[in-house]
């Protein structure tokens, strides 16, 4: 939770080991997989993968002034090297 309010949420995923990720916007409206609107819960629906894909990801959330990432940066540049799987 923010308290100026979120203004984006989005999930950026890969297969492990490809070269650039992929994004998807992440809602709370209670559409496309995201059961209640306004909670701030913010949902997004993967696509099917083949059997023993490994997918890797990480979350930015923005305010519209600041951006957070999970997992967080693992460099004191912002890179994303050290994502969730």
């Amino acid at each position: 939770r923010d308290e100026l309010g979120t203004a984006s949420v989005t999930l950026f995923y890969r297969n492990d080991g490809a070269p650039s990720f992929d994004t998807l916007t992440m809602v709370d409206n209670g559409t496309g997989g995201d059961l209640v609107a306004g909670d701030d819960i913010y949902t997004a629906v993967l696509g099917a993968q083949p059997d023993d894909t490994i997918v890797e990801w990480y979350v930015s959330a923005s305010d519209g002034s600041l951006v957070r990432t999970s997992p967080g940066a693992s460099d004191d540049l912002g890179g994303q090297g050290a994502n969730a799987l």
